[in-house]
């Protein structure tokens, strides 16, 4: 065989060599990327998932706080009205015991005897 006909050839078997390795190397480099892009994608999905839960969880136990709240502030304001009811039920029975004659009191002559009392 010729010599330069060799040399041509080797040089063509060497180009084609060296081009086909590039295309198969950024090939096979773009394709582990993609799968391990793919693999990220999954992981961070998981991950999203993971935290949406935990967040719905927290605001449901704050959700439930906040009712327990209301309800304890709700009782405490029953419980003023009812103190408050009963104070002025008290207060309007003393108000009629002290209206009736029988123990209608005459403040002049009674103080009057008590402060010379105490002196």
């Amino acid at each position: 065989m010729d010599p330069y006909l060799q040399a041509l050839f080797s040089a063509v078997v060497s180009t084609l060599t060296t081009f086909i390795t590039l295309i198969l190397t950024g090939y096979f480099t773009k394709k582990a990327q993609n799968r391990a892009d793919i693999e990220d994608t999954a992981k961070i999905t998981e991950l999203q998932e993971s935290v949406r839960h935990q967040f719905e969880t927290l605001n449901a136990k704050v959700d439930l706080v906040n009712q327990n709240k209301l309800s304890l502030a709700d009782e405490e304001r029953k419980a003023i009205y009812g103190v408050n009811e009963t104070i002025y039920e008290l207060v309007m029975f003393l108000n009629t015991f002290m209206a009736s004659p029988k123990y209608a009191l005459n403040p002049t002559t009674e103080l009057m005897t008590e402060y010379s009392g105490n002196v």
